[in-house]
C-alpha cells in the first residue's frame, strides 16, 4: 500500500514537485491501488476492468487489441481472457477471416457486472479526486487529455 512521505525531507519534496516522472506515476499507483481495492468485492482486477472497458467502448475486437491498449505480454492476454471467459463476462469466437484471432465481445452478465464496476469507479475517481476544486480537476483532467495524445 502506498503510505504519504512524510518522512522526505522538505529540500527533496521541493525537487520532486517540479519532478515530471514522479509527479505522473505516482498519483497513478495510488489510483490503481485505490481502483484495484474498490473491484475486489466484484472479484474484478483493475486489468479486468480495463478489458471489459475497452470493449464495452468498442476500442477492441481482438484478444491481441486487449494486449496492445493494456501493454501486456500474450500469455498475460491469454489469462486475462480465460479469466474473463470462464466467469462468463466476455465471449471469444475464433474469426472467420483469420483463425489465429478471436473476435470478443461482453455477454450480458459481463454488461452487468461492468455497470457495477463503473459505478464503483466513478465514485473512487470523485472521492480520489476531492482535493481538488471542481477547476482543478477540469484542468489536470484537460492536461491529462493533452499529454495522453489521443
Amino acid at each position: 500500500m502506498i503510505d504519504k512521505d512524510h518522512d522526505i525531507p522538505e529540500i527533496t519534496r521541493e525537487r520532486l514537485k517540479e519532478n515530471i516522472g514522479f509527479l505522473l506515476h505516482r498519483p497513478s499507483l495510488m489510483w490503481r491501488e485505490r481502483l484495484d481495492q474498490a473491484l475486489k468485492p466484484l472479484d474484478l482486477s483493475i486489468m479486468h476492468y480495463g478489458a471489459l472497458r475497452l470493449l464495452e467502448l468498442n476500442i477492441v475486437e481482438y484478444q491481441q487489441q486487449i494486449g496492445q491498449r493494456l501493454d501486456l505480454d500474450p500469455s498475460r492476454v491469454v489469462e486475462l481472457m480465460n479469466a474473463l471467459e470462464d466467469r462468463g463476462l466476455i465471449q471469444r469466437l475464433r474469426n472467420n477471416q483469420d483463425k489465429r484471432k478471436y473476435n470478443l465481445s461482453l455477454t450480458p452478465k459481463g454488461r452487468k457486472t461492468l455497470s457495477r464496476a463503473k459505478a464503483i469507479a466513478n465514485k473512487e475517481q470523485i472521492d480520489f479526486l476531492s482535493v481538488l476544486s471542481d477547476k482543478e480537476t477540469k484542468q489536470l483532467l484537460e492536461a491529462l487529455w493533452k499529454l495522453a495524445n489521443v
